[in-house]
């Protein structure tokens, strides 16, 4: 009763920060406006970005199968993850993706400290390989951002995610907590093969890379003509703010920093607003065939529920 509680208070609080971000950004911009520009936007474009991103969770899932030591066939972790996209996208709040990818995995494998581990140093390598196409840009499109908020925002972001790498890889913060200390283990071996380390990071920044590209595709899409660099700076920026566990699926907070980012350079309200929105939609329309997966994983043996303890 009292985890119902606390999920359904976390849901609410998600729903009402998101709801007033978009409150916001949309009395600004102006809800009809943004939907007659996204309504005009080029559908080949959001094709193609649409595509790019099912690639994407394609990269994702190698980097993944690395860290789990490729015992576990492609297919299996591309569907895994496919349906965390889902539930992360549709169900925030109630069930989490990353719980439910966790799961079907100890399912598979019966290590559920592994299962955890694994997932866990995929999500921060991903962050990671975020922060690093951030950095790399940010000497080359500051410019843009003179004497703006954006040009600390980065750093900023970038400070915090050092000192959280060094708090629980330095420090091994938790370690003397049962199945944290046990999966100190495990990150203990990821980094000790620094092969594979170096091409799960190789791959994170790819990904990232195409996010910024899916993006810019979805921008001329929309009649914008925004320079590249200016692009893997606010991509970073709204991605990293989105993924803060305080709304639903980043809803809200996105489409705030997209408007502060891209509003510097000239871009209205209105505009910025629209390509959040779609890039919204086509991770959405990406995620969708998760459900199906979840459908089919939900049907095999074993039943639906997730474990109240999958670290046994």
């Amino acid at each position: 009763m009292a985890s119902a509680l606390k999920k359904t208070l976390a849901f609410s609080l998600k729903f009402g920060i998101s709801g007033a971000l978009l409150y916001l950004v949309l009395s600004r911009a102006g809800a009809a406006r943004v939907i007659g520009a996204v309504a005009e936007a080029d559908p080949r474009a959001f094709a193609g970005a649409v595509g790019l991103f099912l690639f994407m969770v394609a990269l994702t899932s190698m980097r993944w199968g690395l860290l789990l030591g490729g015992r576990f066939g492609r297919g299996l972790i591309y569907r895994l993850n496919l349906m965390g996209v889902f539930f992360n996208t549709f169900m925030p709040g109630i069930v989490g993706g990353d719980a439910l990818k966790v799961y079907y995995l100890y399912r598979r494998s019966g290590q559920g400290v592994e299962a955890i581990a694994s997932a866990f140093m995929d999500r921060y390598l991903g962050y990671a390989g975020l922060m690093c196409v951030g950095l790399v840009a940010y000497p080359f499109g500051v410019r843009f951002f003179a004497g703006t908020p954006v040009v600390w925002l980065l750093p900023g972001v970038l400070a915090l995610f050092g000192a959280g790498s060094f708090a629980v890889f330095r420090l091994r913060m938790g370690r003397g907590i049962g199945v944290v200390g046990r999966m100190h283990e495990h990150f203990a071996r990821y980094w000790g093969d620094r092969r594979v380390m170096a091409r799960a990071f190789g791959l994170s920044v790819s990904v990232h890379l195409l996010s910024s590209v899916l993006v810019y595709v979805l921008a001329h899409g929309l009649g914008l003509d925004l320079p590249m660099r200016v692009v893997l700076i606010a991509v970073p920026i709204a991605a990293t703010v989105s993924a803060l566990p305080i709304t639903l699926s980043g809803l809200g907070v996105r489409e705030y920093a997209m408007v502060l980012v891209l509003g510097t350079q000239g871009v209205s309200a209105e505009q910025a607003t629209a390509l959040s929105f779609l890039w919204f939609v086509a991770v959405a329309a990406g995620g969708l065939p998760g459900a199906l997966v979840y459908l089919a994983m939900k049907g095999e043996g074993g039943g639906g529920g997730v474990p109240s303890d999958p670290s046994d």
